[in-house]
């Protein structure tokens, strides 16, 4: 396993996170721990309210900025390097997903939008469930601050996921995927089916159903 290369991807990660996130956020940004889903989204109508969807709107020109700086894809293209900007389409589905199955979007921003900016790495030898792999991991989460990583191994998907926020509650944190080679394809198809169940839900016909079901 090579832990050189791969510390070096996650450095890189985490200092564009900086760079860009110190650009855009001020002190007066919106803490993204404590304000909540519900807080975004319009009680009445469901609708996302129009000051976090400029907020959004204007977030992703950074985004834009820190895709054209970063060299990321090159830089790993030995394990088949990716980094993606998640549709505004998929942030509004997100956010009425949240309002209407978590608690009536008691659910912190941080928590729903945690990949705003994702990145992946396809490493032959990566074996998520190995004891030199979770140190590996844990040593890196405590050195940079990392907001978590986890494992997911079910319905036909396994990755490790870690997240990025700079120990910074006013930054939308951003996602590392790591897969392993073997696990490409079934990944893949699980993340179409997930996406495809989602492209097929009116949110805005759900959101209306679930206030009538809470008023009876």
């Amino acid at each position: 396993m090579d832990f050189i290369n791969l510390e070096k991807a996650i450095l890189d990660i985490n200092n564009l996170h900086s760079s860009i996130s110190k650009s855009y956020f001020k002190q007066d940004s919106i803490n993204l721990r404590t304000v909540c889903v519900k807080d975004v989204v319009d009680a009445e109508t469901g609708k996302i309210t129009e000051h976090f969807l400029k907020y959004i709107d204007d977030y992703y020109y950074q985004l834009n900025i820190a895709l054209v700086k970063s060299d990321f894809e090159y830089d790993y293209s030995f394990w088949d390097a990716r980094m993606r900007i998640k549709q505004k389409e998929s942030v509004r589905n997100k956010l009425y997903h949240y309002q209407i199955n978590h608690n009536q979007g008691e659910v912190p921003i941080q928590k729903c939008l945690n990949d705003l900016l994702g990145f992946r790495l396809v490493i032959d030898e990566f074996d998520c469930k190995s004891d030199e792999i979770i140190s590996f991991l844990e040593g890196v989460k405590n050195d940079l601050n990392l907001m978590k990583w986890y494992t997911r191994d079910k319905e036909g998907y396994q990755g490790t996921h870690l997240y990025f926020k700079n120990a910074k509650n006013i930054y939308f944190p951003w996602e590392l995927q790591l897969w392993t080679t073997e696990k490409v394809l079934t990944n893949e198809k699980a993340h179409e089916k997930h996406v495809e169940k989602r492209s097929y839900i009116d949110w805005p016909k759900q959101y209306k159903e679930a206030n009538l079901r809470k008023d009876e």
